[in-house]
């Protein structure tokens, strides 16, 4: 056998994945492009015979692969395959255009599927569609690979090498800009926005109104997005190498919006109001004579979305007042923009909007709000996490086994437990990468405890390098309202830019964007970020973020992170105005107008100012060095701390130097605690 190694990846990512106006899109995207990483693989191991050949990295087990030809009937709906993999081949008998011709009939045999089913002789569909969509769909994915003697680190280079030399160009496209995917044309055909536009969406629309909203213009490969879920199950391919690719039923359209997604801490506590016995009544009644108005305004977009803790609660509710059984399945089935007073005037996002209906929908909120102490909190998060430097690693030989060992085991957590357990929802988790949305108040613990996950997997190895490997993560908190288009690539760009080339790699980075910008940026190396893993006892904790846990010193009743109780007893607690003065006095800290500070007295600066904020505890007077043995944590989330970008170590400041101080992580405490945890 002529032993060699088949590099292949296949993209665009961001342009299939990351260009999305929902998070169903962004689910949509990942998962297609892991199938067709998925066929690749097949194909080339029905090319492969013996041990000595196979998939090398990543290396999903037999039985996920096995769903591609048909062997199980309800299959994965999370995308777990990267798009790019190594394999060893026997170089005499393998043939990469095989593997090309499987991702390419799979790719046109599923949206041949998706026109026949959706578009062929319906009205208003004629020739040129057809064109329209043949040029997108098969000229839209860029596959490269490559053949080495070996897996050394300078043999992998030359996918990278092979990537750059590009042999396809695509043409600028007339017409109609499609709303999902930049540069290519809607399907209409029309040469420019009008009337004929409109009329040719609205035709199309009234037939999939689930999958189209109101003023949607799609291309082919946004269409193909939206609509595949429905025709999936029944495809079937016969495939070059004499072997069947078929599809699985378990996939669902009810991917969480992000509005949903904001609202489901707030919605479970309302619906557990309904199971409380004292206030059954009135409570079950305000639940019910919401869901009677709001249904004639919102569709059940959330029918089968499945997040834990809302399940949790509705069978707690159904189970204590059962006359409104009906009515608390469906409550949490509306689609999640009906929860929001601010978008209740926007008749784009309902099928049955009139201001008159919206009014009273509002005036059956505000009931709700009082049941849950307040309203939702119109922010979600996006979780983006990524292995660091993984690939230096995976070029020694000697480390690969175990990387690939550690990779299966960590996915296979994160797909089957972690984001599920922590009430969020996964779109990715594919080697050592991670794309999840939360409600803002999970994020940080999902973040965590996918961290930890991801040590655990790795310490297992024997070899020294693996065992080392560390992960970076970045969380978004994101307002409601701003354009997902733009939301996945900020994450990117959070992650790679701030946590792994700013800060030094394996840390975490947080950032909030609301309607006018971002309205913080914070960093900090894992670590520092947080809380220590053993108590003064040297008893092992739980660990969360030292962040969150000041954040409870604020709002110690509404987080299970908050050690508030004793804080209270010493006098930790912050106040509102104390982080505005820490706003104040940052170009101070920095060495502005001419100053220059060490860190005992920055420390002194802002315990003089926490001193009177009015935080005494009852009883006593707390004393200066109390003060600054309480702003201590709060001061070191607030220096720009890093890692020297080739040791990986924390560097170190000289004694009492104080660095660079921002005011990012005093901004989000308060946001953790009175937004997230705290409700607006």
């Amino acid at each position: 056998m002529d032993e060699m190694y088949f590099h292949f990846t296949i993209g665009p990512v961001q342009g299939f994945v990351a260009q999305a106006r929902r998070t169903r899109d962004f689910w949509a995207g990942s998962f297609l492009l892991s199938w067709l990483a998925g066929v690749a693989m097949n194909a080339v191991l029905k090319q492969c015979s013996g041990n000595k050949t196979g998939i090398v990295f990543p290396r999903p087990s037999k039985e996920l692969l096995d769903w591609w030809k048909g062997r199980k009937s309800d299959g994965p709906r999370q995308g777990t395959i990267p798009n790019r993999f190594l394999a060893r081949v026997d170089g005499e008998a393998f043939n990469p255009q095989t593997v090309v011709d499987s991702v390419i009939l799979a790719w046109r045999g599923l949206a041949a599927a998706v026109w026949d089913a959706d578009l062929e002789g319906k009205p208003g569909i004629c020739s040129e569609q057809r064109v329209i969509w043949n040029r997108q769909i098969n000229g839209f994915w860029e596959i490269s690979w490559a053949l080495t003697k070996t897996k050394s680190q300078g043999d992998a280079r030359a996918l990278d090498q092979r990537k750059n030399w590009r042999t396809r160009y695509p043409t600028p496209e007339p017409g109609v800009s499609c709303m999902v995917i930049d540069g290519f044309q809607e399907l209409s055909g029309e040469s420019k926005p009008g009337a004929n536009v409109t009329n040719f969406w609205e035709q199309q629309r009234k037939r999939l109104p689930t999958d189209l909203r109101e003023g949607e213009c799609l291309c082919a490969i946004a269409f193909v997005k939206r609509r595949f879920v429905r025709c999936f199950h029944g495809l079937k391919i016969d495939m070059p190498g004499n072997w069947t690719l078929t599809g699985w039923r378990g996939l669902t359209t009810n991917v969480p919006s992000n509005t949903f997604m904001a609202a489901t801490p707030w919605l479970a506590r309302v619906v557990r109001a309904a199971a409380d016995e004292p206030a059954r009544s009135a409570e079950g009644k305000q639940l019910s004579d919401f869901y009677g108005t709001a249904k004639a305004l919102a569709d059940h977009g959330e029918r089968a979305t499945k997040i834990k803790r809302i399940e949790e609660a509705v069978g707690e509710a159904q189970r204590a007042y059962p006359a409104h059984k009906e009515e608390i399945a469906r409550l949490v089935q509306l689609d999640g923009s009906v929860f929001f007073d601010n978008l209740l005037d926007n008749g784009r996002l309902f099928q049955k909007h009139t201001e008159e209906h919206a009014a009273i929908v509002r005036e059956k909120l505000k009931k709700l709000k009082e049941i849950a102490g307040g309203g939702p909190v119109p922010f979600y998060a996006v979780l983006a996490m990524d292995g660091d430097s993984l690939g230096a690693k995976m070029s020694k030989e000697e480390n690969q086994e175990g990387i690939a060992s550690a990779l299966n085991e960590f996915t296979q957590a994160v797909a089957e437990k972690l984001v599920t357990e922590h009430h969020g929802f996964l779109i990715y988790a594919g080697g050592d990468d991670v794309l999840a949305v939360f409600a803002a108040e999970d994020a940080l613990a999902g973040a965590v405890a996918i961290r930890e996950e991801y040590r655990r997997c790795f310490k297992k190895q024997a070899e020294p390098e693996v065992r080392k490997s560390t992960i970076s993560a970045a969380v978004h908190y994101v307002d409601i309202q701003r354009p997902l288009t733009r939301v996945l690539g900020e994450t990117h760009d959070l992650l790679e830019k701030v946590a792994k080339d700013q800060t030094g790699r394996d840390s975490l980075a947080v950032r909030l964007t609301r309607p006018g910008g971002v309205s913080f940026e914070w960093s900090m190396p894992w670590e520092i970020a947080l809380t220590p893993e053993k108590d003064d006892q040297g008893r092992p904790v739980e660990r969360c973020l030292e962040v969150e846990r000041l954040a409870g010193t604020l709002r110690p009743d509404m987080h299970p992170a908050s050690d508030g109780g004793r804080d209270n007893e010493e006098g930790g607690r912050f106040s509102h105005g104390f982080f505005y003065k820490i706003r104040n006095h940052i170009a101070l800290l920095n060495g502005g107008n001419g100053a220059v500070l060490g860190e005992k007295e920055a420390k002194a600066i802002l315990a003089t100012d926490y001193l009177n904020s009015g935080v005494h505890a009852p009883g006593r007077s707390l004393t200066f060095d109390d003060a600054v043995a309480a702003i201590g944590p709060l001061f070191q989330q607030c220096r720009r701390i890093t890692r020297d970008p080739v040791s990986g170590e924390i560097a170190t400041l000289a004694k009492d130097e104080l660095g660079e101080v921002t005011d990012d992580a005093a901004m989000l405490v308060r946001f953790l605690a009175t937004t997230v945890y705290g409700g607006e």
